[in-house]
């Protein structure tokens, strides 16, 4: 076909371009119906059967997740305290507040000003803290955004700010010690952050 102008071409192109997609948009929806809606034959346990989708991906992914959907809730054990370490310091919390977050209660119930609320949104690290967990290697340290986790996650762990990690009068640590030696802060506003995370 000849055309008259280049956008009657680019408008045919256009036209061909959206008839190929709608083609594939309809092919692939009737595979995804018969294939997966359309209770197909599996294969489970050395017998063919009809299976709705749901009991299709608990058959196939179940054993590879170890997912147990039996499981009796009255086997799990409740509580209402939430008992951590803060600093060393066992701390026993009854009916907290499931909104609140590890880093207010550092800083309002506490009163450890240390550990700084920056972005509030776990970009500037401001707020970092240590957090000591239990794992099938031991015990595992890692360092992280106050701000974004709840106070309710951590029952069982241990909690370090930068006042539990030194300071001036009970000695410094390594990482506060080559800091001041290097002159490595600026404001110094998000450096508690920044100790916190290197002491990881």
């Amino acid at each position: 076909l000849k055309m008259k102008d280049n956008d009657d071409e680019i408008m045919l192109i256009v036209a061909l371009a959206l008839l190929i997609i709608a083609g594939a948009v309809v092919y692939l929806t009737k595979y995804f119906v018969s294939t997966y809606l359309s209770s197909p034959n599996v294969v489970n346990d050395e017998e063919e059967t009809s299976l709705p989708l749901l009991q299709i991906f608990d058959s196939q992914y179940s054993k590879h997740l170890s997912l147990k959907r039996d499981f009796n809730f009255s086997d799990i054990k409740w509580s209402n305290v939430l008992t951590l370490f803060l600093n060393g310091e066992k701390v026993e919390l009854v009916n907290p507040d499931p909104k609140s977050l590890l880093s207010f209660f550092i800083r309002d119930e506490k009163g450890l000003k240390g550990t700084k609320l920056g972005c509030e949104e776990g970009g500037c690290g401001a707020c970092t803290v240590v957090l000591a967990k239990n794992s099938s290697d031991g015990i595992l340290n890692i360092s992280v955004n106050s701000c974004l986790r709840p106070l309710c996650a951590n029952d069982g762990m241990a909690i370090t700010t930068i006042e539990g990690i030194g300071s001036v009068r009970a000695g410094l640590s390594e990482e506060q010690s080559r800091l001041v030696k290097a002159n490595g802060t600026q404001c110094g506003y998000c450096t508690p952050g920044w100790v916190t995370n290197m002491y990881v």
